[in-house]
C-alpha cells in the first residue's frame, strides 16, 4: 500500500511546484478511500505545521448520480483552511493570490454553510437543517495536479 506521508508531501510539493503527478489510484489499484483518507490527515497535519488550520470540511460528490458513476456508497469530504477560504461579509471578495499561481483551475457554485452544533448521528435533514446557522452561495476556485483532471474518489480525498 502507499505511503501516506510520502505522497502527502508529493501532493503538497506539485501544488507549490505547478506540476502534475499521477493520481494515486493510476499507480497503486489497492488506493481506496481509507488511503486517501490516511494521506489527507497527513496533509492536515502538514498545513498546520505550516500555520495553516482547517476551518471547516469539502463534502465531494453530493450528487448521488456520481456515486453510481464512481462506485461509491456515500459522500467524500476533504479539509478547506483558514488560508483559502474567503467569507465575501460585504458582498465582495478577492483571491489572495493570482490565478496564474494554479495548475489546472476550475471554479464551481457551491451552497456553504456554517454550523451552529454538531449534526447529531442519525438526524434527517430537518435536524441537519436545524444545526445550520446561515446559508449562502459561494464559488470554489479549484485546482488539480492530476493530469486531464482525471482522478477517482480516493485521489479526490487525497
Amino acid at each position: 500500500m502507499s505511503d501516506p506521508r510520502a505522497l502527502a508531501k508529493q501532493l503538497r510539493d506539485a501544488y507549490a511546484q505547478r506540476v502534475l503527478v499521477p493520481s494515486p489510484t493510476s499507480v497503486d489499484p489497492a488506493f481506496d478511500l481509507a488511503a486517501g483518507y490516511a494521506v489527507e490527515r497527513e496533509l492536515v497535519r502538514l498545513r498546520a505545521a505550516a500555520g495553516h488550520h482547517p476551518v471547516g470540511l469539502k463534502v465531494g460528490f453530493a450528487n448521488k448520480a456520481m456515486w453510481r458513476v464512481l462506485k461509491l456508497d456515500t459522500l467524500v469530504w476533504a479539509h478547506m483552511y483558514d488560508d483559502t477560504v474567503r467569507l465575501a461579509g460585504d458582498g465582495s471578495s478577492s483571491l489572495p493570490y493570482s490565478v496564474a499561481s494554479l495548475t489546472a483551475p476550475k471554479i464551481e457554485p457551491e451552497i456553504v454553510f456554517k454550523l451552529k452544533q454538531p449534526i447529531p448521528p442519525g438526524g434527517d435533514a430537518a435536524a441537519a437543517l436545524a444545526c445550520v446557522e446561515w446559508l449562502a452561495l459561494g464559488f470554489e476556485i479549484i485546482d488539480c495536479v492530476y493530469p486531464e483532471w482525471k482522478f477517482q474518489a480516493p485521489d479526490f480525498v487525497a
